[in-house]
Formats: C-alpha cells, sequence, structure tokens
C-alpha cells in the first residue's frame, strides 16, 4: 500500500511538472531533511519522498552536512519522477554513496528507471542497459569499496552512455536507438523492488539540461546553488545564481603545458613562472603536482579579487619541502595583505594592516621536511585565519584592518617573487565570495582529481592517545648469527631502578634520561621495554667511542614500536655524532655526515604502522654506512673519502640537542666497536650473563629473567 500511495505521490507530481513546463530542470537534494516522508530540494520543493522511513540526520560526505542511510532489510528507497530521455532529452544524475556491504551474490541497485539500473556486486559497479525484452543486455565492471565514500555520474542521451566514479569516466558507449520512457527514479532499489542498496547517499543531483557535464553537477553536488543581491540600487530583492567559476577557483596543477595552469571549473589561469618541472608524484595517488626549484625563482601566479564588507576569501594548497635548515626563509602563499612561509623549520605567517604596521606569528615547533603539509587562509576585512594540516595556527582578529583590495596571489614566492619555495605545490584552490577553510579543504580534494580521499571535506584526524601497546614478536624473519660476537653491549632495559640501564654483561650502564617508563610486556614475553614520552624528551644514553682508523666501525640495534605516524610528527630512533635515524611521517629518515661535512639524506619507502615490532640496525665504519630494518638492507651509502663520526653521546631515542625524541617504545639496545650483521646483533642482545663469566643463550622470543636481578650498576661519569 505503501509503494502505491508512494507512486501516486510522485505521478502527480510528475504531471505538476509538465502543467508547470516542467518546473524543476535540475533537482538537488541534499537529503539533510530533518522530518518524513518529503525530500525537499534546495528550491523548496517535495519533489521527491523518502518511503520506509530510512534514517535520516547521519554523517554526510561533505563537512556539516547530513546522509540518508538506507538498510535493505527495512527496503528502504527514495523515489521522484523521471523525465525520460527521447528525442532530444538528455539526463544526468550524480550523488554521494557509500556502501555497508557488498555481498558477492547479488547486486544492490544504487538506482534505476525505465530500462536502466546500477547497482554494485560484490566489488563491482554494474550497469545494465535493456532490462526489457526489446532492448539488448549490457553489464560493464569496475572496482568498488565499502565504508568509503564514492560519487557517482552518469548521463544519458539518446545514442551515449556515459558514467563516472569519483571523477575517472569508466564508460562513455554509444547506443544507437536509445529510449527510456518517463517514469519513476528510484535511489536504492530496482524496479521490482526486490533488491535494496544497504549503505548511505548524499547530495543527490538530478538534471535533465543538456549543458550538465560531470563538473557542473558534481560542483551542485558539492556546493548547492548560492545566490547574492544585485547591485540594484532599487534594491529590488532580484537574485542570480553564482556560476562556478565565481564561487571558486582550483588549479589541480596536473597540466602538461607551460606556461598555463588551468582551472578545474573554467574559470581565470594561474601562471607557471620560470618553468617549474610539472607531472611530479603529488598529494594524491594518480596525480601530479608542480616542482619549483629556489635557483631558478619558480613560482606559480594568479589574480587575487577583492573581498567584499560582508564576504570573506578562502585560499588553500598543499606543500612539499626538502630544504628546512638555518634560517632560510621558503614562502609557500602571498597575498596583499599576507604573507605565510618557512623560517628554517619553523612555521612564520605576517599580515600588515591598512595603517602599515605588520604582525607575524611563529610556531612553537618546527614542523616536518620531505612530507605533504595542508595550509590555508580565511581572508576578511577584519582579520585573517591561518591554519595548518587542519589546525588553527592563528587568528588576527584585533590587529587592525587588513588590506583586502585587488592585488596578486604567489604561490611559492612572495609580493616581491623572492624568498621561493624549494619543493613542491599541488591542488590549490580558492574561494573568492565566502569561504572557509573546511570548504576550501573539500574543493582543493575533490575537483575534477582523479583520487577521492575517503572522507571528502575532513582533514585526516591526528592519532588519539594509544590505548593499548603492541603485541610481543615482529614481522622480521632473521635468526640470531652463531656464535655470539665478543665485545657487544646490550641493555634489555628490563631494569626498575631508574636511572640507570644495567648492561647485561656487567658492563657499561646506559642512563635513563628524564625518567621514561618501563613498561611490560617488551618485545618479548615475560620482559619489559621503555616507554618515551615527547612532551618530556626521555631517551636512553651510553658512550660512544668514534669511528677512526684506530676504532674502524661500531654498530647499534634495537627493537622499536612507534604510537605515532601521522603526517607532520617527526621522531628520533637513535643518533650519535654524524648520524641521525628518524621517523618523519612515519616513514624512516636517515642523515649521515661524510668526513668533509656534507650531509646526506635517505628516506624510506615503509610507512611504520603503529603497534608493531620493528627492528634497526645501523652499521657503520670509516668508509660505509649500512642500515637494516627487520634485517633487511633499506640503505647503504658508500664514501671514498670517509665519514666523519666523532666521539660523543649515543642517544636511543633522541637527537643530539634532544629538541626531537621518540613517542613509543624501545627494547633489546645493543653496542659494538665493530661492524656486525643484523643476525650478531640478535645475538649480542640474547647473550645474558648468570654469573661474570657464563654466558647461555635465548631465543627471541624467551628472554630470560635473571638479568633483571637487583645488583649495583657500575657508577658512570656522565657529561
Amino acid at each position: 500500500m505503501a509503494n502505491l500511495l508512494g507512486l501516486l505521490i510522485v505521478t502527480l507530481l510528475a504531471l505538476a511538472n509538465i502543467l508547470v513546463g516542467n518546473a524543476f530542470d535540475t533537482a538537488v537534494w541534499l537529503l539533510d531533511d530533518a522530518q518524513l516522508p518529503y525530500v525537499l530540494d534546495t528550491n523548496g520543493s517535495s519533489s521527491a519522498i523518502y518511503m520506509n522511513d530510512p534514517m535520516l540526520g547521519q554523517r554526510g560526505a561533505l563537512n556539516n552536512s547530513a546522509a540518508v542511510s538506507l538498510q535493505s532489510g527495512g527496503q528502504q528507497y527514495i523515489q521522484t519522477a523521471f523525465d525520460g530521455v527521447q528525442d532530444n532529452k538528455t539526463a544526468s544524475i550524480c550523488l554521494f554513496l557509500k556502501a555497508n556491504s557488498l555481498p558477492g551474490n547479488q547486486q544492490l541497485p544504487i538506482l534505476s528507471f525505465d530500462n536502466l539500473i546500477l547497482a554494485v556486486q560484490g566489488s563491482d559497479l554494474v550497469a545494465q542497459v535493456g532490462q526489457r525484452s526489446d532492448n539488448a543486455q549490457t553489464n560493464w565492471t569496475a572496482t568498488f569499496s565499502t565504508h568509503e565514500w564514492h560519487h557517482l555520474f552518469v548521463s544519458l542521451s539518446t545514442d551515449q552512455i556515459q558514467l563516472l566514479l569519483d571523477g575517472r569516466e569508466l564508460w562513455r558507449q554509444t547506443i544507437s536507438g536509445l529510449s527510456f520512457q518517463p517514469s519513476v527514479l528510484f535511489f536504492g532499489t530496482n524496479q521490482e523492488h526486490s533488491h535494496f542498496f544497504d549503505g548511505s547517499m548524499d547530495n543527490i543531483v538530478y538534471s535533465s539540461d543538456p549543458s550538465m557535464d560531470f563538473t557542473a553537477c558534481y560542483m551542485l553536488s558539492l556546493t548547492p546553488p548560492q545566490t547574492q543581491r544585485t547591485n540594484s540600487t532599487e534594491n529590488s530583492g532580484s537574485e542570480q545564481l553564482l556560476e562556478p567559476a565565481q564561487i571558486a577557483q582550483v588549479w589541480l596543477l596536473d597540466d602538461q603545458i607551460l606556461p598555463t595552469a588551468y582551472d578545474a571549473y573554467g574559470g581565470p589561469k594561474a601562471t607557471f613562472v620560470n618553468g617549474p618541472q610539472l607531472q611530479q608524484s603529488g598529494v594524491f595517488d594518480n596525480s601530479s603536482a608542480v616542482l619549483l626549484s629556489t635557483d631558478k625563482t619558480q613560482f606559480v601566479h594568479a589574480h587575487f579579487n577583492v573581498v567584499e564588507p560582508d564576504q570573506s576569501a578562502a585560499l588553500c594548497l598543499f606543500y612539499w619541502t626538502d630544504t628546512t635548515w638555518g634560517d632560510i626563509v621558503q614562502t609557500i602563499f602571498s597575498l596583499p595583505s599576507l604573507r605565510l612561509s618557512l623560517r628554517g623549520a619553523y612555521l612564520r605567517a605576517s599580515v600588515t594592516t591598512t595603517s602599515g604596521q605588520s604582525f607575524y606569528r611563529i610556531s612553537a615547533l618546527p614542523v616536518g621536511a620531505f612530507e605533504w603539509h595542508h595550509v590555508s587562509v580565511v581572508l576578511a576585512s577584519s582579520h585573517a585565519s591561518f591554519y595548518f594540516d587542519g589546525e588553527l595556527f592563528w587568528n588576527t582578529q584585533g590587529v587592525g584592518t587588513l588590506d583586502v583590495s585587488a592585488g596578486d596571489m604567489y604561490f611559492g614566492a612572495n609580493a616581491f617573487q623572492k624568498s621561493t619555495l624549494n619543493g613542491k605545490i599541488d591542488n590549490v584552490a580558492y574561494m573568492i565570495k565566502q569561504g572557509d577553510h573546511s570548504s576550501c579543504y573539500s574543493l582543493a580534494t575533490t575537483s575534477a582529481v582523479p583520487f577521492f580521499p575517503s572522507s571528502a571535506s575532513k582533514l585526516p584526524p591526528l592519532p588519539a592517545s594509544p590505548t593499548s601497546f603492541p603485541a610481543t614478536g615482529t614481522t622480521s624473519t632473521f635468526a640470531p648469527a652463531s656464535p655470539q660476537p665478543s665485545g657487544c653491549l646490550s641493555w634489555l632495559l628490563d631494569d626498575f631502578a631508574l636511572p640507570w640501564a644495567q648492561e647485561t654483561n656487567r658492563g657499561e650502564s646506559a642512563l635513563f634520561l628524564n625518567n621514561p617508563t618501563l613498561q611490560q610486556p617488551g618485545f618479548s614475553p615475560n620482559s619489559a621495554a621503555a616507554l618515551f614520552n615527547p612532551q618530556s624528551r626521555q631517551s636512553v644514553l651510553v658512550d660512544f667511542p668514534g669511528v677512526s682508523p684506530a676504532a674502524p666501525a661500531a654498530t647499534a640495534g634495537l627493537h622499536f614500536s612507534t604510537l605515532m605516524n601521522s603526517r607532520g610528527s617527526i621522531q628520533v630512533l637513535l643518533s650519535f655524532p654524524g648520524l641521525e635515524v628518524a621517523a618523519y611521517s612515519g616513514y624512516l629518515r636517515i642523515a649521515v655526515t661524510a668526513a668533509n661535512g656534507e650531509r646526506t639524506y635517505h628516506t624510506g619507502t615503509t610507512l611504520l604502522q603503529r603497534h608493531q615490532w620493528y627492528h634497526l640496525t645501523v652499521s657503520v665504519s670509516t668508509q660505509t654506512t649500512v642500515f637494516f630494518l627487520d634485517g633487511i638492507e633499506i640503505w647503504r651509502l658508500d664514501i671514498s673519502d670517509g665519514f666523519r663520526f666523532p666521539s660523543g653521546d649515543l642517544l636511543f631515542g633522541a637527537n643530539r640537542d634532544r629538541a626531537y625524541t621518540w613517542d613509543g617504545l624501545l627494547d633489546n639496545l645493543v653496542f659494538a666497536g665493530q661492524f656486525l650483521t643484523p643476525e650478531q646483533i640478535l645475538a649480542c642482545e640474547n647473550a645474558i650473563t648468570t654469573t661474570a663469566t657464563a654466558i647461555t643463550t635465548a631465543s627471541t622470543t624467551t628472554k630470560s629473567t635473571t638479568a633483571t636481578a637487583t645488583t649495583t650498576p657500575t657508577t658512570t661519569t656522565r657529561p
């Protein structure tokens, strides 16, 4: 009965549209409605109906939006009138959707109308044309995933079907004699109501406008029609629709032809200056970026529009740099009255008021190099708000009136085209009329790009404080060498008498700095590990004898687990004079110093997973350095002129000035004054004394606890 009633209502709605000349050529349903059963479009018309009470108010695909949750068991769906595709008529439909489940044995319909159904089955997106006997049936498939928002676009005419998933064109098929009769358009079920979609839908657009292509449809689903008052002196209240190019501009910087950078919405173009390299690896998979070189004074230039008193502009972009040393200044972007730059490793924002006064703010902590960061500014005449990786960095409220007149925008250079960025820029978005930080990020990450983030308009959140610790064991497959090398020192960190860590062979004790917590279990069962909190700048200190012709080699090894691998995080794993191993945004980054003072860097390709144990071995000599992760060599550097590793402190969990420390667990620290392999390092850590001379060996997963016997550590003088 409910289905019959719904069909009757939709039929009456369709008839009303015909009588008034098809009043809604384009309908946008945001699905933010607070009450059933009618779905209001952005014009306030009740042009669609919720069937069988789906759940409203669910978290939507975009920030501050709601979505409708359709449950297959509840046979829930949405329906509206379908105008048909005949003669010169067309139809374009786009929407965001997220599937909760994808059973491989049945189809879950996304949408259907006369002669066509789009559905998901297993991991495939299936399009079927011709459900009736007079038309052939055609199926196409493409990969689809659950629990992630996807964007779907379909366009139909009498001779062609076009389908895009997440901005990528999957199919453009020419089929002569297509005809789709006026009928009912269902979202979430097929025409027979025998199968139902299980998941969420958001921001549906349906249009019979022949000019409605993917970009226009997606722009409507992302940014619903906005209106503004005309400048009529009579203030008649008449309104005009803002075109996409008037609302925002997005330069994806995927262009292949210099010097023009094209706007994704066909608006004003930007200009590449001094020939930067294009088609570099971008911030997203399958995307490109522009590579800027300070030596060549390369940057990107665009026009900045005036900001009216009741409006705000927003600018945002992704940047990447490999240069954060000393006091070198690199500009990320600049507008007529403000600038965001890097001064060494620190973020610096500055503004200039209309009275000529300048104000600035510098970040308290350094920001990471060798990873992508997202920055944005929201500008009004009274203030500006700067954001870094989704967090508010500075609100200039109270400094005075800012210059918001039209002028130049520079990405990678200041207003004098100096202090350029040495690195990459990608996905620049500029909102002209009404801008905010989240919407700018959304445009930069979802505007016709080849890859859509699963959360279209929300920056990836930083991980919450860890509530669990890694299980014992590691992914490594290498085994201890036999026999065990002589002369190595090992600290199992099973001691509970701070501040000293006893060496297993009663050799030199290590010093716990700032009292890290001893946490059980450690790398192996029935053992402990040291838990380091970066806010307390904790580490373990031992003496490093240096590498020289008199002592030509050294090796350090340890087990480690990180509690932080988010973008922008910097943690130092170990350091001694001339060498440092750190985790930058979850990737190992190694720095070594040659004898001539030149510093060489290497960034690993393995993302360190949180709460998982790894093993690191660092072997150095006067001319060779080798690094192993879980027994596998990840980098080797040979220099004929030699390296510079003078004597000093060996710090596990901190750099030399202890400005960066580890965030996680360390266990089984080993040092030897010789060039050892990872297998020999494991043998060193498993050599545990029961007496001063007797040595027994244990496996990597069953440490003896006799090493934790309470003995008085050797007194050692520390600098």
